[in-house]
């Protein structure tokens, strides 16, 4: 279950699986365009999984927070009026912070729970009128993550999907100059 596919120049018979894609032993076009296919699908898969996570209700902007317990403790109160969070998560996240720093550099935070109890899946987005300490780091941008036990298998690929955009895209710029829900959203499609 945690193979993507399997590409193969010999048939497999004893294993049924639709990811198991039979090619030539010289990659032919029809060979390419099979792959494509398959992963082209695979790929919007993913990203339709992902975009659904965002919300224009829980994207924050010119938050005035001092430090980041303050920013936390918001943004998990503002998932838990929405029910997409619950009291013991929101500890969860307080314990994860407290475990090993969020902060990634680049003026980025990303928190997220150890253990959740939540049927939702959601991204929050926060940025910060100045940035503020966090555990050593300047942080100005906060996403926080909350993937519901059933989607866990892609927490890995919105962190380092999220990382990539705000990092290698000046996503950090612009979305504090923007501070546009749509043009990040419209933006962070494009790396897929």
């Amino acid at each position: 279950d945690d193979i993507d596919f399997v590409f193969t120049t010999v048939p497999i018979n004893n294993i049924q699986s639709d990811k198991i894609i039979k090619i030539h032993h010289m990659l032919e076009q029809d060979d390419i365009d099979k792959i494509e296919q398959r992963v082209f699908n695979k790929k919007t898969a993913l990203k339709d999984d992902i975009m659904s996570f965002f919300s224009r209700d829980n994207f924050y902007v010119d938050k005035d927070f001092k430090e980041k317990n303050e920013c936390l403790d918001f943004l998990t109160n503002e998932a838990i009026k929405k029910s997409l969070m619950t009291g013991l998560t929101k500890k969860s996240v307080f314990e994860r912070e407290a475990l090993s720093s969020t902060s990634i550099g680049e003026l980025i935070a990303i928190p997220h729970p150890i253990y959740n109890d939540a049927n939702t899946s959601f991204i929050s987005i926060c940025t910060l009128k100045q940035p503020i300490m966090w555990n050593g780091f300047l942080v100005q941008v906060v996403f926080l993550l909350n993937i519901e036990k059933d989607k866990s298998q892609l927490w890995e690929k919105i962190f380092l999907k999220l990382y990539s955009y705000m990092k290698n895209n000046n996503g950090v710029k612009i979305l504090l100059q923007t501070k546009s829900f749509d043009i990040f959203l419209q933006q962070f499609i494009e790396i897929f």
